[in-house]
């Protein structure tokens, strides 16, 4: 065989029909120097062949023995190499130690050269050190094996790209070689198999299942037993708690109760109230303050007659109305008290009158045009749209009502200290007045026609008189009397007679209202009602006629000297609440007033 231009295997029939096979052979050097070198020996020893008898070690007979037989050519590069080394390493030992096999292979493991085979070196035992080799690729069955670069063990990528070779799985021209790992096919299972592994399956999941849903269960008993547990000694703290509550609440029940009597005791109860045990206490006309009420209903509603007017007697309401007035005095701040109205709408006046505590409440108030509180107004002919409808069935503490009457109170204000505002509904509490830091005490306003006090506080408003009124034409069966003048005319006919002399209660004049100059006394409450001097006298009424004649509007305080025994003090009396104060005292010692007409 020739030693060029040959590669192993060239017939590629046989190989099944699958591109891209690769092969690795001893290393081809393509230089064209070695390749010239080879053809010219190759000749050489074509014309130089010559056959020499050889003895047979066998039979001892003479043999045909071939002197330079045919190298093979993928050795070629190999064998020059061989002899370059061996011929190195002979050279390098003394003619002494030429002889010597060990020394020669100790030589040879020293030689390092580069040949015509790549990289020359040796092993320790004399074998050839990391041999180049030459990667040949065969891209369809039928063609030439094509050398597509080298390889040396142990080195990755040194002498191919992946641009020369075609890939059995990616094809030809690939800038990167595919992985060297390809999938292999499950092994089928046979159908028992499967089957087997199926029922041992699901026999697990439910197992697990069954034992999961167990360990569920258990935990969430845990879990509610726990929970119930807590609430348990939550509850039974709690009862504990309420229970002590339960007996703070009685202690401070009686308590309450016990200072209540107690403030009752040292304060005085209004001068108009009758012993009477009731808290709804009727005012008929032969009563002054039935009249005085009736003026002031009709200022507003000339057109409405009352049919029944009530007192209000309610000793608690009166103690939690009476602290408001003291607190309001203990931070230097007018009481600035006024009678005004106030309908109850929905609400049973009785709520309120029968209350122990608060009477007029926040808690019962809607949202009005100055925000949530409790309205009150100058006028009745305001209110009246207010009114409350009283029930035409028989009541506890007021008799039953006749058709078209209405109900509303007459309710004495702590004002204190006001500021006139705007419609806001958005207001919860007054604004603070930048004199004093303090927020003001009460709102006021005009709408309706009428002048309102708002006040966001409960105990500043106590319910004075409860009046059942109708409007129209007068039944004389409901109201007897049409005129004050009227009921004082059958006053005098029942003082004349002996057996209805001392059956009428004494006048009491609590609200501004016009009487005969010359039939009037003005008494102040020291232990029992006692008259001023005459020089008060004549003061006082002359201002209380000014300021009738103003409607009520007028200047309606006036400064006068105390009673006979007490000249020494200076006193001021307000002729709208009918209380005086003297001014002079450092405790400003108040007192209720009252206008006595004996007729």
């Amino acid at each position: 065989d020739a030693w060029t231009g040959q590669f192993f295997g060239s017939d590629t029939e046989w190989m099944p029909d699958i591109p891209g096979y690769i092969g690795v052979v001893p290393y081809r050097n393509n230089d064209s120097h070695l390749h010239d070198f080879l053809n010219r020996l190759q000749n050489h020893q074509k014309a130089t062949q010559t056959t020499t008898p050889s003895i047979s070690p066998a039979s001892g007979s003479a043999a045909e023995d071939t002197t330079f037989p045919s190298l093979p050519s993928y050795a070629a590069e190999t064998m020059v190499d061989s002899i370059v080394a061996l011929t190195m390493a002979i050279s390098s030992l003394n003619p002494g130690e030429r002889a010597d096999g060990k020394k020669i292979i100790t030589a040879l493991s020293q030689t390092n050269f580069t040949g015509v085979s790549g990289p020359v070196s040796f092993t320790p035992e004399g074998d050839r050190a990391n041999p180049r080799y030459s990667v040949l690729n065969l891209p369809t069955r039928g063609k030439e094996w094509e050398n597509v670069g080298f390889i040396t063990p142990g080195a990755i990528g040194e002498g191919v790209n992946a641009l020369d070779i075609c890939w059995a799985s990616i094809g030809c021209d690939q800038q990167e070689a595919p992985s060297d790992e390809y999938p292999v096919p499950p092994e089928q299972l046979q159908t028992w198999v499967i089957a087997v592994i199926t029922t041992i399956s699901l026999l697990v999941v439910a197992l697990a299942a069954k034992y999961w849903r167990s360990h569920e269960k258990k935990k969430r008993l845990k879990t509610n037993i726990s929970e119930m547990q807590k609430k348990m000694e939550a509850m039974k703290n709690i009862d504990t708690e309420l229970l002590d509550l339960d007996k703070q609440v009685e202690e401070a029940k009686r308590r309450q109760a016990s200072l209540i009597l107690q403030r009752a005791n040292l304060q005085e109860m209004p001068s108009t109230w009758s012993s009477s045990g009731e808290t709804l206490v009727e005012v008929t006309p032969d009563d002054d303050q039935y009249w005085s009420v009736h003026d002031k209903l009709k200022e507003t509603m000339s057109n409405a007659w009352m049919s029944k007017v009530w007192r209000v007697q309610n000793t608690s309401l009166w103690t939690y109305y009476s602290f408001h007035k003291d607190r309001l005095t203990m931070i230097d701040i007018d009481h600035n008290e006024r009678h005004v109205w106030h309908g109850t709408s929905s609400l049973d006046p009785s709520i309120i009158y029968n209350d122990q505590q608060d009477g007029f409440m926040m808690q019962f108030s809607n949202m009005g045009l100055w925000g949530r509180g409790i309205y009150f107004a100058n006028n009745s002919s305001y209110s009246d749209s207010y009114s409350y409808k009283p029930s035409e069935n028989t009541q506890s503490d007021r008799p039953r009502s006749n058709k078209g009457e209405r109900e509303m109170f007459l309710a004495k204000i702590l004002v204190g200290n006001e500021i006139k505002l705007n419609r806001n509904m958005r207001l919860t509490v007054p604004p603070t007045d930048a004199n004093s830091g303090l927020k003001y005490n009460t709102v006021t306003g005009e709408t309706g026609g009428s002048q309102v006090w708002v006040v966001y506080e409960n105990g500043r408003a106590y319910p004075d008189y409860l009046i059942r009124y109708y409007k129209g034409k007068r039944d004389p069966k409901r109201t007897p009397f049409e005129t004050r003048e009227e009921a004082v005319q059958r006053t005098k006919r029942y003082s004349n007679n002996p057996k209805t002399k001392d059956v009428l209660p004494e006048f009491k004049s609590i609200i501004a209202v016009p009487a005969p100059k010359g039939f009037v006394t003005w008494e102040y409450h020291d232990n029992g009602w006692k008259p001023y001097g005459k020089t008060a006298q004549d003061a006082l009424e002359t201002a209380y006629q000014s300021f009738v004649g103003t409607s009520n509007t007028g200047n309606h305080k006036v400064q006068v000297l105390g009673g006979k025994n007490y000249n020494e003090w200076t006193y001021e009396v307000d002729l709208m609440t009918f209380v005086q104060t003297n001014i002079e005292h450092s405790a400003h010692a108040k007192r209720d007033v009252r206008r006595n007409t004996s007729l």
